[in-house]
């Protein structure tokens, strides 16, 4: 079940949105593992595939039973979110959810923004 309650009360639930690289997705999922964290939620993105696993190592479970979502909306349901995902720029993202009753950002940054001249001197 990928419920906000965990047995010892709310657990962290990490979303990743639209990810582009099948192996980063498995190291994420291991990460997690190594953090005692199991929810992981995909928003749209790459397919998982045999470099995912590769690099999940042990925590393959937590990639089998990843939940996928086609917006960053329906990502966070069943959250308490404290400000609803907004766009203060071009190209970003940003919303700010309660975990164990703290406030934690979530931030998006587009893949596809692009750099202006000042920004590259």
């Amino acid at each position: 079940m990928d419920g906000p309650e965990g047995p010892a009360g709310p657990e962290l639930v990490v979303v990743l949105a639209e990810p582009r690289t099948p192996g980063n997705v498995g190291a994420v999922a291991r990460a997690m593992a190594n953090f005692g964290l199991s929810r992981l939620r995909i928003v749209a993105g790459v397919p998982l595939d045999e470099d995912s696993y590769k690099r999940a190592l042990h925590a393959a479970p937590i990639l089998e039973e990843a939940r996928r979502y086609d917006d960053l909306e329906a990502a966070l349901a069943g959250r308490e979110v404290i400000i609803a995902p907004n766009s203060p720029s071009p190209g970003v993202r940003v919303a700010f959810i309660a975990c164990s009753g703290a406030p934690v950002e979530l931030l998006e940054i587009s893949g596809t923004q692009q750099r202006t001249e000042s920004e590259e001197v």
